[in-house]
């Protein structure tokens, strides 16, 4: 111990003394050794920097750790913001939302007295934190108009001030009651949200405006929406009518079609939104997967489910050597149906796309956010918040609440368990 001393005290009034002398001293080389996250070290090369940090901020490191039995295009991430892509990619990040229905007890918790109008907004007010993406998604199952008498499927167009509030920009419109009177309702929807300055997919008033090709971040996307719930009696009539187009069918031929179609107008994204599903299902029939292997061989590379109203797991199609990844259902975002927990659980989808400079497109980070429709009674009234699922309770959350709120998040959790998609801010 006596040597040790010694020798570093003469070590110190060396560099001192160099110090003083004006000549440069290289300390770097002090640190020779660095800690790996294997916990092994090395030596660290010439050309490498050691982290610096900002006044006030803590360095952190994150890695991507392979996951058994998870396809390659995936990865893990112990933080919200995904990694950037490398030198010559471009990406954007999508956050998908299931199904919002404002059905008749919602509607009415909506209804001011004072005013004698409706407003909506606070019903999702509390997810605007979580809608964060370069594109945000909704699949709406409700007609939006003015002049009608409201109902189950019939709201007024001041519900889209809801969606627009939470911060969503994209809303998927197709579902089994979208051609009511003979889709006089597709008109007045898509007015609704355009003038709100969203965008409406899956209905629409001529054939040729099916699907839509946008520049997101450099990148041209083609975004598509079908339908596969609208009754069998109904499409017989669209079909006389010669009104198929109005509300797409998730029909193979059509969909093969207009991703050509999409591709000729210089699509290299192509995402494919699908109402499917019955109602109440927990996992996919075969009709879903023939027809989600068929849209992936078509050239999809995402395929975004809802419809069931459930929540659903999601996994990796394979078509070739390229992979699409499939989300089957995403549940339900927004409703008064309280029959089950699983019902009113559902989950955000975020993922970041990323096209490579031979071409190819990724799906990476695919992540998830569980949701609960929490109703609560307040001055003899009935309200409705959809909530982010987690361990801190919103204010005002009584227990019994919470208790069914830590059941919607563990009812997701099991539904997506063994899937590509992995608990955002988790540190799986």
């Amino acid at each position: 111990m006596l040597f040790l001393l010694v020798v570093v005290l003469c070590g110190s009034a060396w560099v001192l003394a160099r110090l003083s002398s004006g000549t440069n001293v290289d300390l770097t080389q002090a640190a020779a050794k660095v800690l790996q996250l294997d916990g092994s070290s090395r030596d660290r090369g010439p050309d490498e920097q050691f982290p610096q940090e900002e006044s006030g901020q803590t360095a952190t490191v994150t890695a991507a750790p392979a996951v058994s039995g998870q396809s390659p295009a995936s990865s893990v991430s112990e933080t919200e913001a995904p990694a950037p892509a490398a030198p010559g990619e471009r990406s954007f990040t999508l956050t998908a939302a299931g199904t919002c229905a404002v059905e008749p007890d919602m509607r009415r918790s909506g209804y001011v007295n004072d005013t004698k109008k409706y407003d909506f907004t606070d019903l999702m007010m509390l997810l605007r934190g979580e809608l964060r993406a370069d594109v945000n998604t909704v699949f709406l199952e409700n007609i939006l108009n003015d002049d009608w008498k409201v109902s189950a499927t019939v709201v007024p167009a001041c519900a889209a001030d809801m969606l627009k509030a939470a911060g969503f920009d994209t809303v998927l419109c197709g579902f089994s009651g979208a051609w009511e009177k003979k889709g006089e309702g597709i008109a007045p929807t898509r007015a609704a949200l355009e003038e709100r300055g969203m965008t409406p997919l899956g209905i629409y008033e001529s054939e040729e405006q099916t699907g839509r090709v946008v520049t997101v971040n450099g990148i041209r996307v083609a975004f598509l929406q079908y339908t596969a719930t609208i009754p069998a009696s109904t499409r017989r009539t669209m079909e006389k009518a010669d009104a198929d187009g109005e509300v797409p069918p998730a029909e193979i031929g059509r969909i093969t079609s207009d991703i050509q179609r999409a591709r000729e107008d210089g699509a290299e994204v192509v995402v494919v939104f699908l109402n499917w599903g019955k109602e109440g299902g927990k996992t996919p029939d075969k009709s879903q997967r023939a027809l989600a292997q068929q849209v992936s061989d078509a050239g999809a590379h995402l395929i975004i489910g809802s419809g069931s109203r459930t929540p659903q797991a999601a996994e990796y199609l394979t078509s070739g050597s390229r992979q699409t990844l499939c989300i089957w259902s995403l549940g339900t975002l927004l409703s008064d149906k309280r029959t089950s927990i699983i019902r009113i659980a559902s989950y955000l989808a975020h993922v970041m796309i990323v096209c490579g400079a031979d071409g190819s497109v990724r799906v990476e980070n695919p992540e998830y956010t569980p949701l609960y429709t929490w109703k609560y009674h307040q001055d003899g009234k009935d309200y409705y918040r959809c909530v982010k699922a987690g361990p801190e309770a919103p204010d005002g959350m009584d227990s019994e609440q919470q208790k069914s709120m830590n059941k919607a998040a563990a009812t997701v959790e099991q539904v997506l368990a063994g899937t590509p998609l992995r608990l955002r801010g988790g540190t799986e």
